[in-house]
Parts: structure tokens; C-alpha cells; sequence
């Protein structure tokens, strides 16, 4: 029982991970694109 609570707490935190990965991705596309705005 308390293995599958650990198992189950580690996938979450997996979650947490790829989804905080995607928003730094997508901030980093933000922020290129405003660059670009100033280049041109």
C-alpha cells in the first residue's frame, strides 16, 4: 500500500515537471517572438 502512495506521488510529481517545462517553453517562444518585434 505504501509503495503504490510513493508510486503514485512520483508520477504526480512527473506531471508537475512536464507541465512547468511546457509553460518555461512557452515563455521562451514569448519572449523570442517580443525579440524579433524588436529586431525588425
Amino acid at each position: 500500500m505504501a509503495q503504490r502512495g510513493q508510486k503514485r506521488r512520483a508520477e504526480e510529481t512527473e506531471e508537475q515537471r512536464n507541465r512547468r517545462l511546457a509553460v518555461m517553453a512557452q515563455r521562451g517562444q514569448e519572449r523570442r517572438a517580443e525579440e524579433t518585434d524588436e529586431q525588425r
